[in-house]
């Protein structure tokens, strides 16, 4: 019977290539490569939980390029652009619009004295906007 199951060669590669790649599944659930890597450093993350496991998050990295991500349900949207730093405001320029129904001009750093979070960035809409967006802040080299 074991003699049976090896005569068979299309089959016995077969199993052999689904049981490497369910290792390798199994082994790295996010994939092999880490695409952020090529992206450059992050030097700011700020982040907002939400309702039902849903958040927002502003990711700046060292070549002046963000990313603000929104992630609901396991679907993560992304939008990129160029920002500007201008004493403690966060000016953002967006170069994809997908997903989001706001988009936000600009956002104030704001520092406060706290073990958990570093601060917060109030992202607005526009210099009308009253009411900001709150992201607490968890990792800076940028603004001090």
């Amino acid at each position: 019977m074991l003699k049976e199951r090896f005569e068979n060669r299309p089959r016995v590669y077969t199993v052999l290539i689904i049981g490497v790649l369910l290792g390798l599944i199994i082994a790295k659930p996010s994939g092999i490569i880490d695409f952020a890597k090529f992206e450059g450093k992050e030097i700011f993350t700020a982040w907002q939980e939400g309702v039902d496991g849903c958040g927002i998050g502003l990711i700046l990295k060292e070549n002046k390029d963000f990313y603000l991500k929104s992630i609901c349900f396991g679907v993560e949207d992304k939008m990129r652009g160029v920002y500007v730093i201008k004493n403690d405001t966060i000016k953002l320029k967006f170069s994809t619009l997908i997903g989001f129904t706001k988009k936000y001009e600009y956002g104030v750093y704001k520092s406060k004295g706290s073990k958990k979070t570093e601060g917060e960035v109030l992202l607005f809409t526009s210099k009308k906007d009253k009411i900001p967006y709150v992201l607490n802040v968890f990792k800076n080299e940028l603004i001090k």
